[in-house]
């Protein structure tokens, strides 16, 4: 599973398929001094590639909100960095995968957040 292969790149995995009012997100893990957000896409036809990356600023606005209502509620990631990753997962058979690992650059404590509505 994606956790695993995060957690041998060295990544603390905190969270699995979490869930706010804003949406959820498959992967909250620690890289470091960052707080990855992972989005996961999956494609099981090999001959197609991986899956791109879909979406725009609207994705983008709801990972944004995602990150805001978990950091809302775990004080204890106020001083680290936020990323949002991107794990593009292609299944070439019953039990093996490609992985493809994509991250935005660190948003910091003091970079500016989507306000809350």
């Amino acid at each position: 599973p994606l956790s695993r292969f995060l957690s041998r790149r060295g990544y603390e995995v905190l969270e699995e398929g979490w869930r706010s009012g804003a949406g959820e997100c498959e992967v909250i893990a620690l890289d470091g001094d960052v707080l990855a957000f992972v989005k996961v896409r999956v494609r099981s036809d090999a001959a197609k590639g991986f899956p791109v990356e879909r979406g725009g600023a609207c994705e983008r606005e709801e990972r944004e909100r995602i990150a805001v209502d978990y950091l809302a509620g775990h004080p204890e990631h106020a001083d680290v960095g936020v990323r949002f990753d991107t794990a593009a997962i292609l299944v070439i058979g019953p039990d093996r995968a490609l992985i493809r690992l994509g991250a935005s650059e660190p948003m910091r404590p003091d970079d500016a957040l989507p306000e809350i509505a």
